[in-house]
């Protein structure tokens, strides 16, 4: 890597990591969190998959907060607020009855937008740090997943010694750490030498000026020295004409199909599936942490190598596929325990190998001056079709099988993928 700045840049993605261990690490454990509310508070499937629906579409559509805050102040405000946020839901949650409104406002919405300014703030800060290599440096940050590995056996254990209220207590008092992470970021007047050097954060994504301040500049809104407008939201987010390009349309179109899934299904299903399949208590946390760990380990990876146009665009397609074959195959594979813990590990090479490729392709295919434009109307689109990830929830509670609730998703993905996999084989 080529830092920036040499002497905090590497503390940015050593924060950024510990941050977003957290916050990416309890949100995928609320699975493990859902088993003790159907059993304990008569919760249904849907109520379940509601509140990691609503927290998930509150951290998408929150993002623009979040980015805003950045701007304004830095990292150190967004990530110490997300931290005090986490704590105040979840110390609300332990306080409240624990029913499905409550769920929903403290660990649907007030998690949801803890997890944006965490999430969002230490993505961008990393892009802000590095000039080379900076898919890199977001890999790392964003291996934060990692927090799933140990807190999944972590909340397995609390449900069990402390039941419900002690278990949010605890998650309270690990998230307001956050907030003493956010406090070590660099202050505000640091990271305005940073973009001095030429790198502006409008969006997750970010990019570097040209040094002609007489060429396009996203930033202050110039084009040839004519002013255009900066306060429109649709303006600045939304890429319509981009849709005329046929590649673009299918990313989009793929990611309507794929990001639910990827950050849905498996987490918040696959923990209780184990439970109705007979199996004790403590056999539904392994297959979550070894598919964090082969997320993260297929992010970190595969971030070192360099990687061609056509490879890069082959292993998007892989992804949804992969992802795909292996929701597929796991009703089917549900009654063998380590077949379902190894399609959870290939389902979390398929979850890197996405995650990683999506930005970089988006950049391929989209000219310069409708890249920022076009991730926000990606980002918005995934959003909206989150909320249907619920209709999951309904077909177990209408059938009382997980056989639809995975095949479904699955062939979405794999379809999906399929549709990606013409990408890298046209000119």
């Amino acid at each position: 890597m080529e830092p920036v700045d040499v002497d905090c840049s590497w503390l940015v993605i050593l924060y950024g990591f510990l941050s977003t261990t957290v916050a990416i690490g309890l949100h995928a454990t609320f699975g493990i969190i859902g088993t003790e509310l159907m059993d304990k508070r008569n919760f249904s499937q849907a109520s379940v998959a509601w509140v990691t629906t609503i927290s998930m579409v509150t951290r998408q559509l929150f993002s623009f907060v979040s980015m805003s805050l950045y701007r304004r102040f830095g990292s150190r405000l967004p990530i110490m607020a997300g931290g005090i946020i986490y704590g105040v839901g979840y110390t609300a949650a332990a306080l409240s009855s624990q029913d499905t409104v409550s769920m929903y406002i403290t660990v649907g919405v007030m998690a949801g937008m803890a997890m944006s300014l965490v999430h969002m703030t230490a993505w961008v800060a990393a892009s802000t740090y590095y000039k080379k290599k900076r898919q890199l440096a977001n890999g790392l940050v964003m291996s934060g997943v990692f927090g799933a590995v140990l807190f999944s056996p972590l909340v397995n254990w609390l449900l069990d010694e402390l039941g419900l209220a002690g278990t949010f207590l605890i998650i309270a008092g690990i998230s307001l750490n956050v907030t003493v992470i956010g406090a070590l970021f660099p202050p505000l007047s640091e990271q305005t030498e940073i973009e001095k050097h030429g790198v502006i954060v409008n969006s997750k994504l970010s990019a570097e000026v040209p040094e002609n301040k007489d060429s396009i500049s996203v930033e202050h809104g110039r084009d040839g020295g004519k002013s255009r407008c900066d306060c429109s939201c649709i303006h600045r987010f939304f890429a319509f004409k981009s849709f005329r390009n046929w590649k673009y349309t299918f990313v989009v179109v793929a990611a309507c199909l794929i990001d639910p899934v990827l950050g849905h299904t498996i987490y918040t299903y696959l923990p209780e599936f184990i439970l109705h399949a007979g199996y004790p208590s403590g056999a539904k946390w392994l297959p979550i942490s070894v598919l964090a760990l082969g997320n993260v380990l297929t992010r970190l990876t595969f971030g070192f190598k360099r990687k061609t146009r056509k490879l890069l665009m082959l292993c998007y397609g892989l992804s949804g596929l992969i992802t795909g074959v292996t929701l597929l195959s796991m009703p089917f594979a549900i009654e063998v325990y380590p077949l379902v813990c190894v399609l959870a590990a290939v389902n979390g090479i398929g979850n890197g190998f996405y995650w990683i490729c999506k930005g970089p392709v988006l950049a391929e295919i989209l000219p310069r001056h409708e890249f920022e434009n076009g991730v926000g109307t990606c980002e918005v689109c995934t959003g909206f079709v989150m909320l249907l990830c619920p209709l999951q929830g309904e077909m177990f509670d209408l059938t009382g099988e997980y056989t639809n609730t995975f095949v479904v998703p699955g062939v979405m993905s794999a379809f999906a993928g399929c549709l990606l996999l013409t990408l890298p084989f046209t000119a």
